[in-house]
């Protein structure tokens, strides 16, 4: 088991409602793959930069269910796998530890690659009342009824916050990505995002990583899960970070 409690429990532990003025909606993205070896060390500068950790009924791990949709020829995953510009994800988002429901639309757009971000509170986990309708229609121009869940991940999070730096950190462990019948556990992949406001600079957490040569990859969950478990899916594109995957981090199939 990855020890993230244990090399951040150091940090000042912060509430929902102390980090409400940094959910960095419109923002700019970046993620990295750590090892266990790079992350205890991140840890370290984390504590010395005085980050602090979200924290809620005592734990600093919080669990999420997530389910993405996408079109009949998964147009979502394609639009990612050839690059485009502009491009949208969609999916719904279980924050087990609070038990909130929310439906996410998150929208790539062409400035500068900024990520901007909506969501709507659900009552229930789906997609097909007719508020999540008008919700989606709203921010992708697609009918609810356009769309087909395709892809389920399960992960940890604790997530970091800095008011000085305008950042927001969020570290992912024990993921599991879920495509039909089929499933992949990583036992040791950490998957470190970077989100700051988009005029905040370059003097956070992302300096360091530079450092160490630890650089930024393009890296989707939704679009890992397909790649990985879709039997006929073009996935070239994704070929590199496969391979990354095989060779530094191990899991098991389901």
């Amino acid at each position: 088991m990855i020890p993230l409690e244990e090399k951040l429990h150091c940090l000042k532990p912060v509430s929902l409602s102390e980090i409400d003025n940094l959910k960095l909606l419109n923002r700019v993205d970046k993620k990295y793959l750590l090892t266990e070896t790079e992350f205890v060390q991140l840890s370290e500068r984390l504590a010395q930069m005085g980050y602090n950790v979200l924290t809620i009924n005592s734990s600093i791990l919080q669990a999420y269910e997530t389910t993405y949709y996408d079109t009949p020829n998964l147009q979502f995953y394609l639009d990612h796998h050839n690059k485009r510009l502009n491009r949208v994800k969609i999916r719904i988002r279980k924050y087990n530890t609070t038990g909130d429901i929310f439906l996410e639309i998150k929208k790539r757009v062409n400035k500068g690659g900024e990520t901007q971000k909506k969501r709507i509170l659900l009552e229930e986990y789906n997609i097909g009342g007719d508020k999540q309708n008008r919700f989606i229609t709203k921010n992708s121009g697609l009918l609810g009824s356009q769309l087909q869940p395709v892809a389920k991940t399960n992960f940890e999070r604790a997530t970091l916050t800095s008011e000085q730096f305008m950042e927001r950190i969020t570290i992912d462990s024990n993921l599991t990505v879920i495509v039909q019948d089929s499933s992949f556990s990583f036992k040791d992949l950490i998957i470190l995002e970077v989100k700051r406001a988009k005029d905040s600079g370059n003097n956070g957490i992302s300096n360091y990583l530079k450092e160490k040569h630890i650089h930024p990859i393009s890296f989707s969950k939704y679009c890992l899960a397909v790649a990985m478990l879709h039997p006929t899916i073009k996935h070239n594109a994704f070929k590199p970070l496969l391979q990354k995957l095989k060779i530094n981090f191990h899991g098991n199939t389901a």
